[in-house]
């Protein structure tokens, strides 16, 4: 097996074959062809287990495309879409949204598809179905496959050039990663995000406070005392209500807010908290989108109180 390093994201492209003075017969153009287009679908159809995590992540995902012109503004393709543990969706152009491309598809093309297990469906209105790899040879079957439709149901010949597409994409990317934090951190962190972040104490090495409009404080959470490190930390904010008010207020947020977390605390006053845990690794864009998703829920819980009622007492945070 190819121990070939895969980087994503890669795109390629280029003529597997170049236009010929005449028309080739099906089978030379499936000669000339398919090493390629197997080598190429190796790499865009197949995903070993046993290479999860060095040639492929969760996350990624691959597609080909083996098109030609068909005459003046029509182009016809077939091209796959493919992801780890999923059957390949195979794609031939139907030219709903390219009628020059609709007339070189005839109704004894159409039939030649609907023959070969295809129907229509998806936006593109393209003819589609699903194939199911089972060991790496069958990209190979794959490939006849694709060349097959070309010349038998598309009407490709070789007097046009025949174009490749090929892409190794990923919904991941690389990025440093916090995978625990210090007191320090946290408070660089809020400040980075637009909060004030002010010490509780000389010797408070575990929590903030951030008094600029609604008031919270943020505290580490199951620290390492050894290395002063932790792995989350928590974001509280507490208000006094009125009795009249503090059950509505409550359950006002609680179907408002479903990230944090909203009670009555022992005091008799409405706890609002959002823990942030980054075991594992998280990015600091991450975090931060954390605490934009705090900001908007203190905001949330101002106007839900003042809604509620005239007068708040916001209990002093020590």
């Amino acid at each position: 097996m190819s121990t070939t390093t895969i980087v994503r994201p890669m795109t390629d492209e280029g003529e597997l074959l170049g236009a010929a003075p005449a028309s080739l017969a099906a089978e030379d153009i499936l000669k000339r062809t398919l090493p390629s287009v197997t080598k190429h679908l190796d790499s865009v159809a197949w995903w070993p287990a046993e290479l999860r995590g060095e040639h492929w992540q969760v996350g990624d995902f691959a597609f080909y495309i083996l098109e030609f012109g068909a005459g003046p503004g029509a182009t016809l393709y077939v091209q796959v879409w493919s992801e780890p543990d999923e059957s390949v969706l195979v794609e031939v152009s139907s030219g709903i949204w390219n009628p020059p491309a609709a007339e070189r598809i005839p109704a004894p093309r159409r039939e030649a598809l609907l023959n070969r297990g295809f129907g229509t469906g998806g936006r593109a209105g393209n003819f589609r179905k699903l194939v199911q790899l089972e060991r790496r040879t069958d990209c190979r079957m794959l490939a006849r496959e694709l060349l097959g439709v070309l010349t038998e149901c598309l009407g490709y010949d070789g007097r046009a050039p025949l174009s490749f597409r090929r892409h190794l994409g990923s919904r991941t990317r690389a990025a440093r990663v916090f995978d625990s934090l210090t007191f320090d951190d946290l408070g660089r962190l809020l400040r980075a995000s637009g909060f004030t972040a002010e010490r509780v104490g000389e010797d408070n090495r575990r929590t903030w406070r951030s008094t600029a409009g609604f008031p919270f404080i943020a505290t580490l959470q199951a620290d390492d005392d050894e290395a002063g490190e932790s792995d989350g930390f928590a974001l509280s904010t507490y208000a006094s209500l009125p009795p009249g008010t503090l059950g509505a207020v409550e359950q006002d947020l609680r179907g408002r807010l479903p990230f944090a977390r909203v009670s009555i605390d022992a005091n008799g006053d409405l706890s609002i908290a959002q823990i942030v845990y980054i075991g594992g690794g998280v990015t600091e864009g991450h975090i931060r989108q954390l605490l934009e998703f705090w900001r908007g829920a203190l905001e949330v819980a101002h106007q839900t109180i003042q809604r509620h009622q005239d007068s708040v007492d916001v209990r002093a945070l020590n």
